[in-house]
């Protein structure tokens, strides 16, 4: 735990001639590592950066490490009562401790608690950028209570963001903020992408083709994220092994932490076809997958902007999602990729089986999501408008 410093909550303005200070917050480094490198390097320019989250240092990448302090939090993922409320306690003493200008949170259990924290102590800029709602899947008891920490936590924040229009509009209808409140930057996703790193490569097609042992000429489709229900894993699983019965050349290649067994139970689903299937697990290189890749499919109940889908697209590579919040922003369905309905296996299947088929409509809508990725979602158009964004929050404080 954080070391508890004494004394009562009120936190003193600091001084103007101070360098400004932020503090990012997310219940895991993952959060960090994913999105947040290019906007820690942003801010790591102009202000002094704090990162709190639970781990070791060693588990945040090395350009984070060598651009903000490292702090460790002990956070938990699930409602835990009596462990939050002690968290609650440290990150009120810490910001008071620490008086800084900014406290940014990412991930649920840390905004919630992070943006009560700073309102109760103080902090002028308090930010909370939604991803995806892990309530939106849920039924009863459950989706209400989790949704009414969400509005406690928006009550609780001084700005609010979001990485797609199409999840401001569900926020603001299930009444957790008002539209006007929840901001976009740029044209949406967290981070953007990186046109140089996910690019189609065929050097580096073939040798990830050579050593998972997949021909060349083969249909490859991936998906790349956590192994568990809400990501469509079974559907997935379904699904190709419907095509790949009629189809001999369909290869699945399925990159990403396993949750809850799901490889088990995906293996058995896809038991026929179980030598064009390969698991690679955690990779720390999925442009390399997406580079040896023809579809890329992500069959999500729940998701934000989906960041898998835009470096898929940036690889040159259509993606076949879900028609829910997020994904159609991040697909133009039939210019980009294709959008079925969620759990409908049969529409996905035939969507994969359309594309593998058809490689030239396959080709041409990946070439369509490469242009649209590199000129709308870039990571420099991002980064940019995520570092005017925080001016103009703290020169408004």
């Amino acid at each position: 735990m954080l070391p508890l410093p004494f004394g009562t909550l009120a936190m003193k303005p600091a001084s103007p001639s101070i360098r400004r200070r932020i503090c990012l917050v997310a219940t895991v480094p993952y959060a960090f590592n994913m999105f947040m490198v290019d906007h820690v390097d942003a801010l790591a320019q102009h202000y002094d950066v704090t990162i709190l989250t639970n781990g070791d240092e060693t588990d945040l990448y090395p350009a984070l490490r060598a651009r903000a302090r490292f702090v460790r939090l002990n956070i938990t993922r699930p409602i835990a009562p009596f462990s939050d409320l002690r968290t609650l306690t440290t990150l009120c003493l810490y910001f008071r401790k620490e008086r800084f200008d900014a406290v940014h949170s990412m991930t649920p259990k840390a905004g919630l608690l992070a943006t009560i924290a700073g309102r109760l102590v103080g902090v002028p800029v308090r930010v909370h950028w939604f991803g995806g709602q892990v309530w939106a899947t849920k039924r009863g008891v459950t989706r209400r209570v989790l949704r009414q920490l969400d509005c406690v936590l928006a009550r609780c924040a001084t700005h609010l963001l979001t990485d797609c229009d199409s999840q401001r509009a569900f926020l603001a209808a299930q009444g957790v903020a008002p539209a006007a409140r929840i901001e976009v930057l740029g044209n949406g996703s967290i981070c953007g992408v990186d046109g140089d790193r996910f690019r189609p490569d065929p050097a580096t097609r073939a040798r990830v083709r050579g050593e998972l042992g997949i021909p060349e000429n083969a249909t490859v489709v991936l998906f790349v994220g956590r192994l568990n229900r809400d990501k469509g894993i079974p559907e997935l699983a379904e699904a190709f092994a419907r095509v790949a019965r009629c189809d001999p050349s369909v290869h699945l290649v399925i990159a990403g932490p396993d949750e809850g067994g799901m490889r088990d139970a995906t293996r058995v689903t896809l038991q026929s076809v179980t030598t064009r299937t390969t698991f690679t697990g955690m990779t720390r290189c999925p442009e390399e997958f997406m580079a040896a890749a023809d579809i890329f499919v992500l069959p999500s109940h729940r998701e934000g902007f989906g960041m898998t889908v835009l470096e898929a697209a940036a690889s040159g590579v259509p993606s076949i999602g879900t028609a829910i919040y997020g994904l159609t922003d991040a697909i133009v369905d039939g210019e980009t990729g294709i959008l079925v309905p969620v759990g409908d296996v049969a529409a996905l299947t035939a969507a994969i089986a359309m594309l593998s088929v058809d490689r030239a409509r396959c080709a041409q809508l990946g070439r369509a999501a490469r242009v649209r990725a590199l000129r709308d979602f870039s990571r420099e158009h991002v980064r940019e408008a995520f570092l005017a964004f925080y001016r103009r929050a703290l020169s408004d404080a």
